[in-house]
């Protein structure tokens, strides 16, 4: 049952690290002395690039899009989930959407791409109690307070697999603290900007390290150029002293962003047993 086999995966994930945050520090550096003579033509090269924007950096784009989520009331999104582990010849695909609303409100809605997918994995909150469906039936569990910000700042830094079963696994604890506190992006760098589907995006590289994992995660972001939005992100996580292809890598590709729109209260009601 792949509900079973991402569980798994999940716990092991889960040991490596959950979602928080800490920012990455820029240090500058001065330099005294002598001013260098400038090189030969600076004037004309001054000239041509005379009222051209100086390229964000890697930083500036992954803040952009950080505060826009963040500062998201409401947000919705389609999701496609791509997760490559070792021993499995073929990857699991899962593909839904994520609602998410203030006061912890949560529906994320997951489908396996596979012949032997039974039913939908659902996960939701009323912003009391959160109940993950196993076979059409919800487990419930009280709805921790940082539910909304944790899913928010997951979608910046870490992708929803992640912290997915850190925030609902029945034998995990539920977000008890700010989990801002709980995780270090380092080391951002520009690769590339480059076209993804129909959308032009900036691509950025970073180092994810977490309280709990005994390994750095190499994540990769393509950040839409016009909506400061993220439109994919890969997250490999090695093996301590393992080879590349023990490694596991999750894929995410986002679409249909709508923020701050209304959603129905409906999305986001559990059942009654």
């Amino acid at each position: 049952m792949w509900i079973k086999r991402m569980k798994t995966i999940a716990v092991s994930i889960v040991a490596l690290g959950l979602l928080a945050a800490c920012g990455l520090m820029l240090t500058w550096r001065l330099f005294a002395g002598q001013p260098t003579p400038p090189p030969k033509n600076s004037g004309e090269l001054a000239g041509k690039n005379a009222g051209q924007p100086k390229p964000a950096s890697a930083q500036q784009l992954f803040d952009a899009m950080e505060s826009k989520l963040i500062k998201a009331k409401t947000l919705q999104c389609k999701l496609s989930i791509v997760m490559q582990t070792p021993g499995r010849k073929k990857p699991t695909t899962l593909e839904g959407g994520l609602w998410l609303a203030t006061k912890n409100k949560m529906n994320l809605t997951l489908m396996e791409q596979s012949k032997n997918a039974q039913s939908p994995f659902i996960v939701k909150s009323d912003g009391v109690s959160m109940a993950e469906f196993k076979m059409g039936k919800p487990e419930l569990r009280k709805t921790g307070p940082f539910l909304q910000r944790a899913m928010l700042l997951s979608l910046t830094r870490s992708g929803v697999q992640l912290p997915l079963y850190y925030l609902i696994g029945s034998d995990l604890p539920n977000t008890a603290n700010d989990p801002v506190t709980h995780l270090q992006v380092n080391k951002l760098k520009f690769v590339k900007k480059a076209t993804l589907n129909t959308a032009k995006t900036s691509v950025v590289q970073y180092e994810l390290k977490t309280d709990f994992a005994p390994v750095l995660l190499d994540v990769t972001v393509w950040i839409d150029s016009a909506t400061s939005l993220p439109v994919k992100r890969t997250v490999t996580m090695g093996v301590p002293g393992g080879k590349k292809e023990q490694s596991i890598t999750i894929t995410e590709n986002y679409s249909d962003w709508v923020i701050n729109q209304d959603i129905d209260e409906k999305r986001f009601q559990i059942p009654k047993k």
